[in-house]
């Protein structure tokens, strides 16, 4: 079960099998809210490959390896790279981007993300700070001023303002995009083409649209998957009523609503 969430390798889930009782650990707030902010920045979970031009905020993985203080996330070098980008704090026209508190590390075998003064930490393995360094040196040129070198080791007064007021997430949302995101392999083994997600006007809703190219992938085991019982945090599966159209199937996870969108990209109509 392990490696139909993760798209690890059944050798690499094995080897985690058999030191730990869980089969998806559940993270430590600091780790679910780290990962669950970059998720959100991120939005697309699974790129389109119906799209032309390919979009460059677009992030893609080849696997996941969560534990319950880390994620390892192993991808593309350049989507990888782009994506650590987008979460780190930078200064744009007096306007800050990215994940407060959030700074690059050098690791043994890549480069992290780590928030200051917190646990948890996201892992690429196939980044090297020189791939940052490039693309880092290109946005400079245009004026950007990245806290990573000003302000390296201590948060700036703008991202203290921007963590305490918890840059408008509530818990409940970013708990929920780690849970999607650690099981998120479910979907893409299932042949989905693309995985977007969002937050609503409703503070405790998420929003999570997967596409395919045909209804024969939207079946009942893929949802009784993507809720496994096996996979920490749990969900639960609502049961549908009016208030849900057909393609949306609704989760549970504390006080958050996560909205499972199904849709068919091919005729663009929608199954559930």
């Amino acid at each position: 079960m392990r490696e139909l969430a993760t798209r690890e390798t059944i050798a690499e889930s094995s080897e985690w099998l058999f030191g730990h009782t869980e089969v998806l650990p559940e993270p430590v707030a600091e780790q679910r809210r780290l990962e669950g902010e970059l998720f959100l920045e991120l939005r697309y979970l699974h790129a389109p490959s119906y799209s032309a031009p390919a979009r460059t905020d677009e992030f893609s993985f080849h696997r996941l390896r969560p534990r319950s203080d880390s994620i390892e996330i192993i991808a593309d070098r350049l989507t990888a790279t782009r994506a650590i980008i987008r979460a780190l704090p930078v200064d744009i026209d007096e306007e800050l981007c990215g994940l407060p508190g959030v700074r690059l590390a050098t690791t043994t075998d890549g480069v992290a993300l780590r928030r200051l003064r917190t646990r948890g930490e996201i892992r690429f393995p196939a980044v090297t700070e020189g791939d940052v360094l490039r693309e880092v040196a290109r946005n400079r040129a245009s004026g950007m001023t990245y806290l990573q070198w000003s302000s390296p080791e201590r948060l700036a007064p703008r991202e203290l303002d921007l963590i305490e007021n918890s840059r408008g997430l509530s818990d409940h949302i970013v708990d929920a995009a780690s849970a999607v995101a650690r099981r998120v392999g479910v979907l893409i083994n299932h042949g989905t083409t693309s995985i977007d997600m969002w937050t609503s006007a409703d503070p405790d809703q998420l929003c999570v649209e997967a596409r395919f190219d045909g209804i024969q992938h939207l079946t009942d085991q893929m949802l009784e998957n993507f809720a496994s019982p096996a996979y920490e945090p749990r969900l639960s599966q609502l049961v549908h009523d009016r208030l849900y159209p057909p393609a949306h199937h609704p989760f549970r996870i504390g006080r958050a609503l996560i909205d499972l969108r199904l849709r068919v990209h091919a005729s663009d109509s929608a199954h559930g």
